[in-house]
Parts: structure tokens; sequence; C-alpha cells
């Protein structure tokens, strides 16, 4: 799961020119208003969140912010309709540069499915405010973005891994037993064990990371799929080299990933970890 560079865009590089040309007009108090100017008053609110949102992000206290204090003045359907009608269009480049960041091309939240649309890490619909707030929109794939679900951050173990403020991947979490059937097939079983050096806040954002984003089926399903495609290759070093020698090919399978800091809790690396572990106690 990789840590995410913070975007380097900012509202105030792209909002009026994406706000510019409107002609569209809503109807308040019985006066016909046309939204270009509704969303130039409602700028400095904006600019004001997004520092509160990087503040925020930096103590990772998402938790403790207001919801009903953030409305002021901020319609969540206006939200809506900027995002998706102007953000997604007329700054596109921008959503380009975000959708972009991870290095790999890959969801920082799950670490293996591509990208594909930004999530907004704390819901448009419950803080419409941050609605086109760069450091709010993070990279994803469409299922850990429907996973994840429009709720509110009430709690602060309750939050899931943000890619932007923080860094978890110093030490391992994600483990794997291997377990076999009375029909003499192994099969994989993924579990997270946070080391003991994070908060206990940390150990339970973790945990429910990996429960709310559905990560224990999705690993272990792509692991038995790593199993079926190499289990004969393995099967075949172990006739010509013995245990020894299979334990010797998984570890060096695990070392690779263990090399690079966004893999150390990658699914293969703790299947082929279990794997050796397992062969190891093997009889």
């Amino acid at each position: 799961m990789e840590k995410l560079p913070l975007p380097l865009v900012r509202i105030d590089d792209f909002y009026d020119d994406m706000i510019s040309g409107m002609t569209r007009k809503k109807e308040v108090d019985g006066e016909k208003i046309l939204y270009k100017d509704i969303y130039k008053g409602i700028k400095p609110i904006l600019l004001e969140g997004e520092k509160l949102y990087s503040d925020s992000g930096e103590r990772m206290s998402f938790h403790e912010l207001d919801e009903e204090a953030l409305l002021r003045n901020i319609d969540t359907s206006d939200m809506e309709y900027l995002y998706s009608e102007k953000f997604l269009k007329k700054a596109k480049v921008r959503y380009d540069q975000i959708k972009s960041l991870p290095k790999n091309g890959k969801c920082p939240y799950c670490g293996e499915r591509l990208v594909e649309e930004l999530d907004h890490f704390l819901p448009k619909s419950k803080y419409p405010i941050f609605s086109v707030t760069p450091y709010n929109l993070v990279p994803s794939c469409h299922k850990c973005n429907h996973n994840k679900r429009e709720s509110a951050v009430k709690f602060a173990s309750k939050v899931i891994i943000n890619p932007y403020f923080d860094d978890l991947n110093k030490e391992q979490w994600l483990f794997c037993d291997i377990y076999k059937d009375k029909d003499d097939n192994i099969y994989p079983d993924y579990f997270v064990s946070p080391d003991k050096s994070l908060s206990e806040v940390q150990k339970e954002r973790i945990r429910y990371h990996f429960e709310l984003l559905n990560l224990k089926e999705y690993y272990e399903i792509s692991a038995n799929e790593v199993i079926y495609l190499y289990s004969d290759g393995w099967k075949e070093i172990f006739r010509l080299s013995g245990k020894e020698g299979l334990i010797t090919e998984l570890k060096k399978s695990e070392a690779v990933y263990t090399a690079k800091k966004e893999y150390i809790n990658s699914f293969q690396r703790a299947l082929y970890q279990g794997l050796a572990t397992y062969i190891e106690n093997e009889r």
C-alpha cells in the first residue's frame, strides 16, 4: 500500500476557471441567481476549509470536524454539481494529475487493483465543503471506493488508512497462515496483527481498513490464484531440491516484495512468508 505525495494542486489553481462562463441559475427566495455568483460567494469558505482539512490530516483528527458547523452556507447539492459537472469536466487536467499520483498505477487502499477514479476520503454527501479539495481526493479503484461507503467520521479509530497523511508501512501488519484441507489442498488465511510500536488508535484503524474494504476475501482469492499458477513449479523444485530448496525459493520471492517499502504489507509478501513457514513446519 503506497504512501502518496500530497497533490500539488490547490483550489485557487483551478476554481475561477472552473466556474467561469456558467449561465445556469438557481431560484433562491423567489429570486433567480447565477450559480457562478453563488460559487464566487462561497470560495473564501472553501479556501478556509482547505486549510482546515490539511491541518486535520496532519493531526489525523478528522473525527473532530463538526459537520453542522462546516455547512456554513454550503448546499450539498450545489457542491455535488460543482464536482461532477465542473471539476470532472472543466478541471479534468487537475483530476488526471491527482489520479496519476500512485507511481505503480495501483489503488493505494488495497495496493493491487488499478486506479479508476477519485475517492472523496471524507464523503462529499457528509462534508460538502471538501467536495473539490484536492487533499480530499484520493486515487482509488472502484471496488475500494464502493466498499468504503459514505459514512461520516465520528471516531478516531474508525478512519481508514489515508494515503496522503498516514505512513503505516514502516512495520509489517499483514500476515497469512496456510492451512490444508482434508483433500490435501492448501489455502491462505489472511489477518492483520499491527506492530506493538503503533498506537492503539493506529492498530484499530488498520483493522478497520482491512475489514471495511473487505481485503481478507480479496487477498485470499488473489493468493489462491498465485498458488494455482505456481504450484506445479514449486512441486518440481521440491522434487529436485527438497524441502530446503523450496523454502529458499519462497524466501527469494518474499524478498522481492520486502525490498520495496510500499510492498511491505502486500498480499504477495505475506503469502510467500506463510508458505515458507508452512513448509518449514511440515513433517
